[in-house]
């Protein structure tokens, strides 16, 4: 293969990459929005059909099935990360050496294609079973000359507008999920009449990682969660591979230009890997049977998905000049699409998330970031179409518990307390709320009430 061609390939491949997953943003319910409302859910199903249908997830499909020598569709349990991203590179580099079958486009994959398909994935195999310890991708990469994801790969440190928070009754119990293990929980998502609907959701550590103690079980915090909408927020907008810094940046609004501390990006990796190791089994059948929810026109009868909380590898990259460790994301997580699929996916402008006070940018710490994550998720609730019926009063105690100071001292707590005030004197500013006013229990104050209208 010539230089020049080789060059050619590997562009294409990722000019491929970047529409599939634009695709995969646009044409199923993934694209953010920047309101709170979201698009009819049948809408939203119709798109997720036609990608399901598009030529390039039917050829990974083929891939899959011939990989494991079935004739129907794949249980992905049996399919290891490594060996998709092998899967996911030879349908990449179909599709760029066959321009004339739009990838974004359905009915371009028949038996001649289906046999090509076969005749490459069967080429990386024996390069794979002749290299003692290859995984699939470099056999892929080997077989066909292609080089090495790490050294074509570009990050740009786009910000993106609007932020996602997933709002719902999983999102909310994570934390007790996993507490649970193995047994998992049946969530009463929601009560129509008497009728109860559940949704049975099962959270467990698996795997291992130098830099998380499974064995300790480490509690998901609401840090953790505002990390998962930041990655589900980056996905959203096409950034499906990011470092640690870009991530951050995204979770707190800051510029290209503005980097993170060590120890703040340390932080960020440490939940990613915390998440990426966090096994996510959810039967959410009984609620779209009861919710009415269908798909391209028929009605579900089974809901169930087995991934983790965030599936993504590590990889090497090429940032502003130098190669760094960063992460690729497989797919949306979890978390966001099943509350996008039921319609409990919050939206907010990303400016938010970045607070002044006197004209100066406000210090982020672990704490400060939980709590902004917090306060904008009540204070959506309370704007939304059932925020009739929402409190407006935010209680310091529920406060300190949702970022772990329950037990904090009273210094600790009175900065709590004063950083909400500035949180909320920002948004009052930002036009995002009108005001708020203090709740006092005799000479104590113990909470807020949001000024809406």
């Amino acid at each position: 293969m010539s230089e020049r061609s080789a060059e050619s390939i590997i562009n294409n491949m990722l000019l491929i990459s970047k529409k599939i997953e634009s695709m995969a943003v646009k044409l199923n319910w993934r694209a953010s929005r920047a309101d709170t409302e979201q698009e009819p859910i049948k809408e939203q199903l119709t798109k997720w059909a036609a990608y399901r249908n598009s030529n390039f997830v039917q050829a990974e499909d083929y891939l899959l099935m011939h990989f494991k020598g079935e004739d129907k569709a794949v249980n992905l349990d049996n399919i290891s990360a490594d060996e998709y991203a092998g899967i996911h590179r030879i349908a990449l580099y179909f599709f760029a050496i066959n321009e004339d079958i739009n990838p974004a486009q359905a009915g371009g994959i028949g038996d001649k294609e289906r046999a090509a398909l076969a005749a490459m994935l069967d080429k990386s195999l024996k390069v794979q079973h002749n290299t003692k310890g290859m995984v699939l991708e470099t056999a892929v990469e080997t077989a066909f000359e292609i080089e090495s994801a790490s050294a074509v790969s570009h990050l740009f440190g786009a910000v993106p507008q609007s932020h996602l928070i997933a709002n719902n009754k999983l999102s909310n119990n994570i934390a007790g999920i996993l507490q649970r293990g193995e047994t998992g929980i049946d969530l009463i998502v929601s009560k129509q009449g008497k009728k109860e609907i559940t949704s049975l959701s099962v959270l467990t550590y698996e795997g291992n990682s130098e830099k998380v103690q499974l064995t300790g079980r480490q509690p998901y915090t609401e840090y953790d969660r505002n990390v998962n909408n930041a990655a589900a927020s980056l996905y959203a907008h096409g950034v499906t591979a990011f470092t640690p810094a870009m991530l951050y940046r995204a979770m707190v609004n800051l510029t290209d230009a503005e980097s993170p501390s060590k120890e703040q990006i340390a932080e960020v990796e440490q939940s990613l890997d915390k998440q990426r190791f966090i096994r996510a089994r959810i039967d959410c059948t009984d609620e779209l049977n009861q919710r009415g929810i269908t798909f391209d026109g028929r009605k579900i009868t089974s809901g169930k998905v087995d991934t983790y909380l965030l599936a993504m590898r590590k990889i090497e990259v090429e940032a502003g000049g130098q190669r760094v460790e960063a992460y690729k994301m497989m797919e949306q997580s979890i978390i966001y699409d099943y509350s996008s699929l039921i319609g409990q996916v919050l939206t907010v402008p990303a400016s938010l998330l970045s607070i002044t006070e006197g004209g100066q940018r406000v210090r982020n710490t672990k704490q400060r970031i939980a709590i902004k994550g917090y306060l904008l998720r009540r204070i959506e609730v309370m704007k939304g179409k059932t925020g009739a019926r929402q409190s407006r009063h935010i209680m310091f105690d529920t406060v300190y518990e949702m970022i772990g100071e329950a037990d904090a001292t009273r210094q600790g707590k009175e900065r709590t307390r004063k950083y909400i005030f500035t949180v909320l004197d920002y948004w009052q500013d930002q036009g995002y709320i009108k005001g708020y006013s203090k709740l006092n229990q005799g000479k104590a104050i113990t909470g807020v009430e949001i000024i809406l209208d």
